[in-house]
């Protein structure tokens, strides 16, 4: 039988705040598509800018938190 999977109260943070910037993603893309226009996107506020550059960050967030947590749990088993 296999053991119980190891838990990081770290890595479920940091996967609540991924999840929360992928919502973010979701819901701005529609306004964010009215301002892509380079122009337009160059003359939009500085904080639309880095809520924008800040929260593209979730999907290598999410690589890595699946990294951490393979590893975590997987690191004695033997694939020979």
């Amino acid at each position: 039988m296999r053991e119980e999977k190891k838990r990081i109260p770290e890595l479920n943070v940091l996967s609540g705040i991924a999840i929360v910037c992928v919502l973010l993603i979701h819901s701005n893309a529609g306004y964010l598509l009215s301002i892509l226009n380079l122009k337009k996107y160059t003359e939009a506020d500085f904080s639309v800018r880095l809520l924008d550059n800040f929260i593209h960050g979730a999907v290598p967030l999410f690589i890595f938190i699946s990294g951490c947590k393979w590893l975590a749990n997987n690191i004695n088993d033997s694939y020979i």
